[in-house]
């Protein structure tokens, strides 16, 4: 068997329980916020750090690796020519 607590049975306890109760309402509604607001901050505040942070590291990476060869028309290297084989005689 549940209990209930009494109503209150005058207009003047039932407009005090009516504010009390907006009061809390108001109350935790506002922690809410506050509590939502601060938990969405740090998380904006940790991706940013996240993101400077990969950031950094790929300019760091990019600095020590070579850059890539061009489209492969250019061959460098050193040769000699042991003979003139294909030369016009005229």
């Amino acid at each position: 068997m549940q209990r209930r607590l009494p109503s209150p049975s005058g207009p003047l306890a039932r407009l005090f329980a009516a504010l009390a109760l907006l009061v809390a309402f108001a109350t935790s509604l506002f922690l809410g916020a506050v509590l939502f607001l601060t938990i969405l901050g740090l998380a904006v505040v940790l991706a940013l750090l996240l993101y400077l942070r990969f950031w950094w590291l790929r300019r760091q990476w990019q600095r020590q690796t070579p850059p890539p060869p061009h489209d492969g028309d250019v061959l460098e290297g050193e040769y000699t020519v042991e003979g003139d084989k294909f030369a016009r005689k005229d």
